[in-house]
C-alpha cells in the first residue's frame, strides 16, 4: 500500500512502525514493550492497529514469541530506515543546540591537543571569540567514527602517506599542516648513530605507542611489511620518552611534540617517509554555523604558526 498524506497524517503511521521494528528486534512482543517502557497489551493494540492500516497481517503469534510474515518482513525494512533517519535528526538537534550556545565538541589526538588546539584556544581568547571548545581525547580512526555518529563537530586527525580513512559527501576536509616524522631510540641503540631510517628496519623492535593511536601505527606499520610488537600503549607524556631512554622501546615522534623528548638518552632519527598531514574535519552544513568556522580558523591559525616555529628550528 502506497502511503498518502492527508493534511498532517499518514496511512502507515511512523510511531507503529517503530513499534514495528523494535517488535521484530525483540522477537516478542513483551520484550519490545519492557524495551520501551509499555505494557505488553499496549503493543499488542498498535500491531493491531497497524495490520489494520496496512491491510495485511504482519506478525504470526507462536509459543516462544512473534515472527514476521512476509508483509511484516517489507515494513520492518522501512521502519529500519526511519529508526535511522531519526536518530540522525537527533544527533543534529543535538549539534545545532551546541552550536547555539557557541560551544564546538572537538575531538583530536593528544599531540594535537597539547600544540595546535592548545594554540587555537589561546586565539580564539585573545580576539575575544565567545566559541567555547568541549575537549575529547581521540585517535584519527576514533574522531572519524564520533564524527559520522554525531559525537562531535571537529574531528582532527592525521593520516600517514598511503594511509585510507573513510570519506563522507557531506564532509569537509581542511588541512592544517604536514607534520615530519621521526623515531626516537635510546641513545645506544644499534641505530642510533645511522642517518635517516626506514620503517622496515625497526620490525624486530618493541614499540610504544600512543594510547589513542594503536590502530593507526599498527595501520602504518602493516603498510611497511611488518605488525610492530607493542610493549605499552599509553597517551602520559612523560612514559614514551622516559621509556624509550630506559630500552624499553622505541617510538614514532613527529615535529608537533620534538620538544618533548628530552636528553641526551635519546635519540631522533628521521624516518624516510613523506610528512603525515594533520586535518580538521566537520560536517559541509555545520561549517556554514558562526561556532564551529570560528574554531576552524583558529585552528589553521594556529597550525600555521607551529608549522613556522618547526621550520625556523629546521634551518637554525
Amino acid at each position: 500500500m502506497t502511503s498518502k498524506l492527508c493534511f498532517d497524517l499518514y496511512v502507515l503511521s511512523p510511531g507503529r512502525l517503530l513499534v514495528l521494528h523494535m517488535v521484530a528486534q525483540h522477537g516478542s512482543l513483551s520484550a519490545a514493550a519492557r524495551a520501551l517502557g509499555y505494557s505488553q497489551p499496549a503493543i499488542a493494540q498498535q500491531m493491531r492497529r497497524l495490520e489494520a492500516e496496512a491491510g495485511a497481517p504482519l506478525l504470526i503469534r507462536t509459543s516462544r514469541g512473534v515472527r514476521l510474515t512476509e508483509a511484516g518482513f517489507a515494513l520492518v525494512e522501512h521502519a529500519a530506515a526511519i529508526a535511522d533517519e531519526l536518530s540522525r535528526a537527533e544527533q543534529d538537534v543535538s549539534r545545532y543546540a551546541r552550536r547555539g550556545g557557541l560551544r564546538v565538541r572537538l575531538a583530536a589526538f593528544s599531540a594535537c591537543h597539547a600544540t595546535i588546539v592548545a594554540q587555537a584556544i589561546a586565539y580564539l581568547r585573545d580576539t575575544a571569540s565567545p566559541v567555547e571548545l568541549d575537549l575529547v581525547t581521540a585517535g584519527p580512526s576514533e574522531a572519524l567514527t564520533m564524527l559520522e555518529a554525531g559525537g562531535c563537530d571537529v574531528a582532527v586527525i592525521f593520516d600517514f602517506p598511503g594511509m585510507r580513512r573513510p570519506r563522507r559527501r557531506a564532509w569537509r576536509r581542511v588541512r592544517l599542516a604536514r607534520d615530519r616524522v621521526f623515531v626516537a631510540l635510546p641513545a645506544t641503540h644499534r641505530l642510533a648513530g645511522q642517518g635517516d631510517l626506514r620503517l622496515s628496519d625497526l620490525a624486530k623492535e618493541q614499540w610504544v605507542i600512543s594510547g589513542h593511536c594503536v590502530v593507526d601505527v599498527i595501520g602504518v606499520c602493516h603498510t611497511a611489511g611488518f605488525t610492530p610488537k607493542v610493549g605499552l600503549a599509553t597517551d602520559d607524556p612523560f612514559a614514551m620518552p622516559k621509556l624509550v631512554a630506559a630500552g624499553f622501546g622505541v617510538a614514532i615522534v613527529s615535529d608537533l611534540l620534538l620538544s618533548a623528548v628530552p636528553g641526551p638518552d635519546v635519540a631522533l632519527r628521521p624516518l624516510m617517509m613523506p610528512p603525515r598531514t594533520i586535518a580538521a574535519i566537520a560536517d559541509q552544513t555545520s561549517i556554514r554555523t558562526p561556532a564551529v568556522g570560528a574554531t576552524l580558523e583558529a585552528l589553521k591559525v594556529a597550525a600555521a604558526a607551529i608549522t613556522a616555529d618547526s621550520d625556523q628550528r629546521a634551518t637554525g
